[in-house]
């Protein structure tokens, strides 16, 4: 590795960052990961790493991509960083020209680059890129349900409390009272709040996008509402990103032990 040191052999390769529904949206060329990479660092994109347990994370960029290997900077905070190289699950989140992009790895290593401390990885064998209108959408556990409390237009009721049936960074699909809320398509409602579990209080504003009929298992049919998050940043986007980001590796997980 050029202006690389460390004390690590040979690095392995990485571990597949997707399962086969997500087929469609994964990069697996080695080449065309590099360059992808090669963009996120030449622009400066923050992103979000995922570790250890559901609340780790830090914020870190790209800062060197080689033929088998990635550079990342190093965390400000030492007792963060021992946790970090000391974890084997590891998820990488950012975005490029409003792209979503996210790939894993299962190691990662301090080491000496231009005379500075920084992580390394291995190249991802393969990367996630969705965009924004493509996000996929997970669905919500049953043992442990989301709802999401929508301010009344109305003055007969101070909120209305749907059910979250799947959720993604672009959007939730809800279930509820629709039409007692004055849910219609195009219409925004604010400070809506989402209680996501050992993370916090999500307060988006959402845009009804869709209302469609879903058939049940016993026959019944129930109101559906798809919902486009507005300008969703900051604290509030670090805090969806985790808590998808923990469903996504709960699936996994789930997977592997039926594997």
């Amino acid at each position: 590795m050029d202006n690389i040191s460390s004390d690590t052999p040979a690095l392995p390769h990485s571990q597949g960052a997707g399962a086969a529904d997500l087929e469609q949206f994964l990069l697996h060329g080695k080449g065309e990961i590099r360059q992808l990479l090669a963009d996120i660092a030449e622009h400066g994109d923050l992103v979000t790493l995922y570790f250890g347990g559901s609340n780790d994370f830090l914020l870190t960029s790209v800062i060197a991509v080689g033929t088998e290997w990635v550079i990342l900077d190093y965390g400000s905070r030492e007792e963060v960083n021992r946790r970090l190289l000391a974890s084997t699950r590891l998820v990488f989140a950012t975005s490029r020209d409003k792209i979503k992009v996210q790939w894993n790895s299962t190691r990662i290593w301090r080491v000496t680059h231009v005379g500075r401390p920084a992580f390394c990885i291995a190249l991802p064998e393969s990367l996630l890129r969705l965009q924004r209108r493509e996000y996929y959408r997970l669905p919500t556990p049953a043992a442990k349900p989301l709802s999401c409390r929508v301010p009344a237009h109305n003055g007969h009721a101070k909120y209305f409390d749907f059910s979250i049936a799947d959720i993604s960074l672009g959007g939730i699909a809800l279930g509820g009272p629709v039409r007692d809320a004055g849910l219609e398509i195009g219409t925004s409602f604010e400070d809506c709040q989402i209680e996501l579990p050992e993370i916090g209080t999500l307060v988006a504003s959402i845009t009804v996008a869709n209302i469609y009929q879903l058939a049940l298992r016993n026959g019944a049919t129930t109101t559906r509402c798809g919902c486009r998050f507005v300008d969703l940043r900051g604290k509030m986007l670090i805090q969806l990103q985790r808590y998808i980001n923990h469903l996504e590796r709960e699936r996994y997980e789930r997977m592997a032990r039926l594997a």
